[in-house]
């Protein structure tokens, strides 16, 4: 049902791109009228593309680029470069997702489909019992991984880490199990093994963030704050992509730094921290949702903290800077 919502909702962006399209052409031609077709035409491109990445169940962002790249190369391509063949670049764009779309829905199974439009909708259970027939089957340890995450995101870090343990031994070199095995004994409260796992992570993935920010993250709990200030400053250097995640690092920050006694440190990531005003209250907000039962137990201090901190009720005293 919600796949096919998300195809009306297709269809109708796209005819009101072509309706804008017919409306602008009516006008006297313009820079201003082309510039408003371009953006037109490249929203309904980049909804297209969503929809397919949704549909698909593409989690990967390597996945996703390779899947992208061709098709918004071509449309770019025709905007800027050729725009006498516009058409033609728009159609073979068109052409490379109906070709990728019908590869990737023979190669991906079924029940690993199933299974990620359950894990949206939130039924957990429904999820993890379409893997287990899958890997039952014969499904490989990227099935396994996929329910270790689910179990996790159902509040279950114990069945996740084994699954995400059992990976990692048979493939030592999978950075995204170790990440995935430290977040789960994290949510656990294993901090020692978690940290294990991390620095694993951070072995076979140096460039990777969320290794960064996962072992940051530890390293605040553990109160190691010379590590909690490298890993976190090499998470952004990464360039965080989610908002809230990136304001946590500012309150782990300020907190190592009034823990190595760095005063003017410390109340610059405060700043920093205060200008993420909204991805605390975003984060604030999904602690509330039933999904999220999981993360209050891990990060639920630190958001009323941040609150605080954000809000003026408190200062840098409250992370023992001048103690």
């Amino acid at each position: 049902m919600s796949q096919l919502r998300g195809a009306r909702g297709l269809v109708l962006l796209w005819g009101l791109t072509g309706l804008l399209s017919l409306i602008l052409n009516a006008t006297t031609p313009s820079e201003t009228t082309r510039g408003l077709q371009t953006a037109a035409l490249l929203v309904a491109v980049f909804g297209t593309l969503v929809w397919l990445l949704r549909v698909l169940g593409i989690n990967s962002a390597r996945d996703a680029a390779l899947i992208i790249a061709p098709a918004l190369g071509a449309v770019l391509l025709g905007l800027f470069v050729l725009p006498s063949l516009l058409l033609p670049l728009l159609g073979a764009a068109l052409g490379w997702l109906v070709v990728v779309a019908l590869l990737l829905r023979r190669q991906v199974p079924a029940a690993q489909r199933a299974a990620v439009r359950h894990w949206r909708r939130g039924d957990y259970e429904a999820a993890t019992r379409a893997l287990d027939e899958l890997i039952r089957a014969g499904g490989d340890d990227s099935h396994r991984l996929l329910r270790a995450q689910i179990l996790l995101a159902w509040g279950k870090p114990g069945r996740a880490a084994r699954e995400a343990q059992e990976v990692c031994d048979q493939q030592p070199e999978a950075a995204a199990a170790h990440n995935l095995l430290a977040e789960a004994r994290m949510q656990s409260g294993d901090m020692t093994a978690a940290r294990w796992a991390a620095e694993r992570a951070r072995e076979l993935a140096p460039d990777d963030w969320v290794a960064a920010y996962n072992l940051g993250m530890i390293a605040d709990r553990q109160g190691d704050a010379h590590t909690a200030v490298d890993q976190l400053t090499r998470a952004q250097e990464l360039r965080i992509p989610a908002r809230r995640h990136r304001a946590l690092t500012w309150l782990w920050l300020t907190r190592a730094y009034c823990q190595l006694g760095e005063g003017e440190a410390a109340a610059e990531c405060l700043r920093q921290l205060r200008a993420e005003k909204s991805a605390i209250r975003e984060w604030a907000r999904l602690l509330t949702e039933e999904a999220a039962v999981p993360l209050r137990a891990l990060v639920a201090a630190d958001i009323t903290l941040a609150e605080r901190l954000v809000a003026g009720g408190a200062g840098l005293e409250a992370l023992g800077c001048g103690d």
